[in-house]
């Protein structure tokens, strides 16, 4: 089955923008330990690169560096670091920024509550193999577990209003996800090629959901879907193991010609 992947040119500018951002050496400091190169501002610490190549196990980040509460995981922070595989959050950290844990070896974090914003790719092809979500957390952005093979289970508790773009795209080991009844809209591509995905509940006042959201979950057999469900994207189900539909008989949306003939449709 043909996998996409992120365009060469996008590698690109990742790498460039990483390179950018490691030069801004002036701006930093290092911490006593000196395994934290960070940023220090008003409102606090911003833990800006991990410098401990030697360092090897559970990570357990400090809620204090020089006397200033620390808020952020910055950009890229442990990208591409393999020799941490686990990784404890104190309550002050507020944001795990763009590709603060990409492409590394973390397999396990603890989020504390405290937790305003995940960004964008935050985990995006790291080795982690289960995600709490607290209620704390405002914002998720897209992409965030992109690539995550490893990652079997997903509890949200957080009041999201949206699973963005691509933000469980090929996390073929999912199985398990709960997610929060404020969810309205599930994006382009968010569940796209999770094949061992099994179940998933939709929250009761979802809207929508996006082209391709589902493509490939070849395990999953039957969904019900939400009476108050307006539109289902192309492709949505495309390539599933979807046999049985479960729907209220006074639903209002337009079926997509992407279901196949053979999916029983069961009217509740």
């Amino acid at each position: 089955m043909k996998k996409l992947r992120f365009p060469f040119l996008i590698w690109i500018c990742l790498s460039l923008l990483c390179s950018a951002f490691a030069s801004e050496t002036e701006e930093m400091q290092v911490d006593e330990s000196g395994i934290y190169a960070y940023i220090s501002s008003e409102e606090g610490v911003t833990l800006s690169k991990f410098l401990s190549p030697d360092f090897s196990g559970v990570l357990k980040i400090p809620e204090t560096i020089a006397g200033q509460p620390v808020i952020a995981i910055g950009e890229m922070a442990f990208c591409g670091v393999k020799n941490v595989w686990s990784v404890v959050l104190p309550n002050s950290i507020q944001t795990i920024g763009r590709s603060a844990f990409s492409d590394s070896g973390v397999r396990s974090i603890v989020i504390n509550e405290g937790l305003k914003e995940i960004d964008e790719a935050a985990f995006a092809r790291s080795r982690i193999t289960s995600i709490y979500i607290p209620a704390s957390v405002e914002k998720m952005e897209q992409s965030a577990f992109y690539g995550c093979s490893n990652l079997r289970s997903v509890r949200i508790d957080a009041q999201l209003k949206k699973i963005g773009w691509r933000t469980f795209f090929e996390c073929i080991s999912l199985y398990e996800i709960a997610l929060p009844q404020s969810i309205k809209l599930i994006e382009d591509e968010a569940f796209y090629f999770c094949q061992s995905l099994r179940n998933i509940e939709l929250p009761e006042h979802m809207e929508e959901i996006g082209n391709n959201a589902f493509w490939g979950c070849e395990n999953l057999l039957r969904i019900r879907l939400p009476r108050n469900l307006q539109n289902i994207g192309d492709g949505a189900f495309e390539e599933t193991g979807v046999e049985t539909i479960y729907i209220s008989k006074d639903a209002q949306f337009k079926w997509p010609e992407a279901f196949r003939d053979s999916i029983c449709i069961v009217y509740e």
